[in-house]
């Protein structure tokens, strides 16, 4: 079944890359009825896992109840991944030069977890965005570790390809720095860190120092409905996490069509 699906998306991705969505990110893919085929067949750019360490592995799902029942990162991303890329030419899209990023949210023992995603992305290791030289690399997927990675354990880990999903706020360490290409942030909580009427001037300005930094901006903890979508996008939010993927596909493409999305 998800080789059909395999074929049934490269022969569609060729027909719609022109609707591939810029600010798409599927909010705990794996929850899907086709986790990862949904996504990308969709347009779709940025796509959420979660993970628990387990042995020596990385177990995909919410709940570390589940996990003797679920299935690893490998089987449901990285080997259909290195599939499907090899099949066009080790392009993460078709005819189109930009990675799929794949954000890894650690759940539990985070620390082990670091260390099984190293030797389990080792095989990957050629399709992968690396920094190295002072410069991003871009390869057919990037790597973004979300759920607060312990930093020490990542600078002692020193690994070209795990980049980080940051927090507003935050003080990364030099080696860090550049490794940090997305900030995320629970929307609710940090809108109201910010005091008196001026509340959203204050995160927009936020957003712009991101921006500043080179960094992409993401918000959690958002409703699926047009008019918080339309809210995030005036604020300058980058990466627009969604649960419903075909009803923000639509949404994006009736906007597209009347000039409302910029």
């Amino acid at each position: 079944m998800r080789l059909l699906w395999l074929i049934l998306l490269l022969s569609s991705c060729h027909t719609s890359s022109s609707i591939l969505l810029h600010n798409g990110h599927a909010h705990n893919d794996y929850e899907q009825n086709q986790p990862l085929f949904k996504a990308l067949s969709l347009g779709y750019r940025s796509i959420e896992v979660d993970v628990h360490a387990w042995d020596h592995q990385l177990i995909v799902t919410h709940d570390s109840i589940d996990i003797a029942h679920s299935p690893t990162l490998q089987a449901l991303y990285l080997n259909p991944l290195d599939s499907i890329i090899n099949l066009q030419r080790g392009k993460g899209f078709p005819s189109i030069d930009i990675p799929l990023v794949l954000m890894i949210d650690l759940k539990t023992n985070k620390e082990r977890a670091l260390y099984n995603l190293v030797k389990i992305l080792q095989p990957y290791n050629s399709l992968l965005t690396k920094y190295r030289d002072g410069a991003i690399h871009t390869g057919a997927i990037q790597i973004l570790l979300s759920g607060d990675p312990p930093l020490a354990t990542l600078q002692k880990i020193n690994s070209p390809y795990l980049f980080i999903d940051g927090r507003f706020g935050v003080s990364y360490p030099d080696r860090l720095q550049p490794m940090v290409t997305r900030i995320s942030a629970h929307y609710d909580k940090i809108y109201e860190s910010f005091n008196g009427a001026s509340r959203k001037q204050k995160l927009k300005q936020a957003i712009q120092l991101a921006h500043h930094q080179g960094r992409k901006v993401r918000f959690w903890a958002t409703s699926d409905l047009p008019e918080v979508w339309q809210e995030l996008i005036a604020l300058g939010v980058d990466w627009i996490g969604v649960d419903h993927l075909e009803r923000y596909v639509d949404w994006v493409k009736g906007n597209e069509e009347k000039g409302a999305i910029p």
